[in-house]
């Protein structure tokens, strides 16, 4: 008998296999970086196409199968069901960096329940703005978390210990004030990963 897990999830990839099955990369609050497959959920008739979109955020129900995840089930994330094309194109452009940099740097399947939470609250925020200066200091925020998170960021003097900051309106204008400096810190740590 398998498992049944249920885990927020946060989907950054996505690839069709098959006719109508489709194969996910998903940053989960509980297991990281999970690859999953999803039989028959690009038919048009399939209950977990609306809640498994690309850029989206969904409570999923996944077994371990021999070689991969199997998604059983999807649920809209606490309580609404957001969907990617209706954000600004903005924010939608900073989304999908975001989804690029996990993709890249986010390695195994280890439990980092508060890099999943910042990344909620960073697409969440960013969603809801259309101011693109608030976007761009959202997204290097998110960004030094990310990096911080998993590793990749060593801790300098003008960053202010921002890794551990809340997406507060004092923070966001900090990182607006400092962004050419963090930016070229944030682009040293990634070559410096050789990723």
């Amino acid at each position: 008998m398998y498992t049944i897990h249920q885990n927020p999830g946060f989907i950054i990839d996505a690839m069709d296999t098959g006719e109508k099955n489709r194969f996910f990369w998903i940053v989960t609050q509980d297991f990281g970086l999970i690859h999953a497959s999803a039989q028959g959920v690009r038919s048009t008739t399939s209950k977990l196409n609306p809640f498994l979109q690309q850029y989206s955020f969904s409570v999923i129900e996944f077994v371990r199968g021999k070689d991969v995840w199997r998604i059983t089930n999807a649920l809209p994330f606490d309580g609404e069901q957001v969907t990617f094309a209706g954000f600004s194109k903005k924010a939608q452009e900073s989304i999908s960096r975001i989804a690029n940099l996990l993709r890249r740097l986010y390695v195994g399947e280890e439990s980092q329940e508060s890099l999943f939470s910042d990344i909620y609250e960073a697409c969440l925020k960013i969603s809801k703005t259309f101011d693109s200066e608030t976007i761009e200091a959202i997204e290097i925020l998110v960004t030094i978390k990310i990096l911080h998170r998993l590793g990749y960021w060593e801790e300098f003097k003008e960053s202010y210990s921002l890794h551990n900051s809340a997406f507060t309106r004092e923070t966001l204008d900090r990182t607006s004030q400092k962004k050419y400096e963090l930016l070229e810190r944030i682009k040293q740590s990634l070559r410096e990963s050789h990723l």
